[in-house]
């Protein structure tokens, strides 16, 4: 008898995670929405190649690019 949780077949699942990735999604609401682990998104986005990229923020919040 296995222990754990059940297996997902994550490559079945890449297309729709790297879909929400790029429409700016958090990893904690791509997990939300697919019931899988935070950290397993996290752990697969970085196997993939996937990056968020850094907002710089000024004092008074407005963001903005450093040269």
């Amino acid at each position: 008898m296995m222990a754990g949780r059940p297996a997902v077949d994550m490559d079945t699942l890449k297309p729709e995670i790297i879909r929400k990735f790029n429409e700016g999604k958090t990893y904690a609401q791509i997990a939300t929405e697919l019931g899988i682990a935070e950290r397993t998104i996290k752990r697969r986005a970085r196997d993939w190649g996937l990056r968020k990229r850094a907002q710089f923020v000024t004092k008074d919040g407005d963001p903005e690019l450093r040269a």
